[in-house]
């Protein structure tokens, strides 16, 4: 150890043991040993710091940990959408504040959800790092004033997580070679889905909230974001399953991706609702003109009307029939008139002109069928209903 300034400085990477990796050995060190400090981790071209304190990390600054990377597994998970985060940009950029803080400030996302989001990958960097042996490790034992904690992982649940996922790494990447690797159920491959009961199946919790996403289709890395676990934590499970003989790969092609099957499904929708919405308007025009044509066969008739002009225009006289027919229903009699039909306000007033031609009985529904309709009273209870 080497005195500098007001702090501690020393390199683990000439004490440690020649098996352990640097900063496993240092984390070690602190529960033996505790000190307040940051850490600082090169590994390859990333360079990072961890904030120690009281044997647990409290801040982790790291490419894949920062705002940016929460905000994009946030988008990956659909939590938050493409629009949101440029909203959120606008509002960090003109009030000075995180995007993280600005995803929360617009009501996007709760705030317990992305500290959980930024957690989780803060706990894979860190894992990570705990098994790169050749990582460089350098430790400054004085903190900085205005650190912006972003995370709170226990030293002990570090090292534990990393020796676990150390003695697991050989078997789970025999089980699973790639995140893009695609597994299903074998009792959907063998046609038996039907007569599996959920209750008889052992597994835990992780397992079984992996095993519903696994459909054949889904590759591990989509798996890990339906199921916002880890993708190591999904490789495990279903190497797991796999021993359990309930999952078991499917071949390269035999089945599209989830992402791609959905988008697939997307775009035959479109275009059959395109379609129909074609199919539909040749109908209704071809029906419409094909009326006109026997109204007015003269080659001097006026063009076709438009189909949406005559669903207008014959919009009130539906309405009238359909007022009519209530109106004997709620009132056991006939009407006698559009006034009647008016002052129980079933029609509009602009009805009155359809009603000049509506037949009712031997006669018309409006008696006078070159007046309007007189306007109605405003009595005191219809001012009361308005108000």
């Amino acid at each position: 150890m080497t005195d500098r300034g007001n702090g501690w400085e020393t390199t683990t990477r000439e004490a440690r043991p020649s098996r352990s990796p640097p900063l496993f050995q240092l984390f070690t060190q602190l529960l033996a040993d505790p000190q307040n400090g940051i850490v600082s981790i090169v590994a390859g071209p990333v360079h990072a710091t961890a904030t120690v304190v009281d044997s647990r990390v409290v801040a982790l600054s790291h490419p894949d940990a920062s705002p940016e990377a929460v905000i994009a597994l946030l988008q990956r998970t659909g939590l938050v959408s493409d629009s949101d985060v440029g909203r959120a940009g606008r509002r960090a950029r003109k009030r000075q504040m995180t995007l993280e803080d600005a995803v929360v400030g617009l009501g996007v996302v709760s705030g317990g959800t992305l500290a959980n989001a930024r957690e989780m990958l803060c706990r894979e960097v860190l894992i990570d790092l705990l098994l790169d042996a050749d990582a460089e490790v350098t430790a400054h034992w004085s903190l900085l004033r205005g650190t912006r904690e972003n995370c709170a992982l226990p030293l002990p649940f570090l090292l534990r997580e990393a020796q676990r996922r150390f003695a697991d790494m050989p078997a789970v990447r025999a089980a699973v070679p790639s995140y893009e690797q695609v597994f299903g159920k074998v009792s959907a491959v063998m046609g038996t889905a039907g007569s599996e009961r959920w209750e008889d199946l052992k597994m835990n919790l992780s397992e079984r909230q992996v095993y519903f996403f696994l459909d054949g289709r889904r590759t591990v890395s989509e798996v890990a974001l339906a199921t916002c676990q880890p993708e190591f934590h999904v490789a495990r499970a279903i190497r797991a399953l796999i021993e359990a003989g309930l999952v078991r790969r499917v071949a390269a092609g035999g089945a599209a991706s989830a992402t791609a099957r959905v988008s697939q499904s997307a775009v035959r929708r479109v275009l059959a609702l395109t379609g129909a919405v074609v199919l539909l308007l040749t109908l209704v025009g071809g029906g419409t003109l094909l009326n006109v044509e026997r109204a007015s066969p003269s080659p001097n008739a006026p063009p076709p009307s438009d189909p949406f002009r005559t669903v207008v225009s014959t919009a009130a006289s539906m309405r009238l029939g359909g007022a009519v027919r209530l109106y004997e229903l709620v009132l056991g009699v006939r009407p006698g008139s559009f006034e009647d039909l008016l002052r129980e306000r079933m029609v509009l007033r602009e009805d009155a002109r359809a009603a000049a031609m509506f037949p009712i009985g031997n006669g018309f529904l409006l008696k006078d069928a070159g007046a309007a309709a007189p306007p109605a009273r405003r009595t005191e209870d219809d001012g009361q209903e308005q108000r």
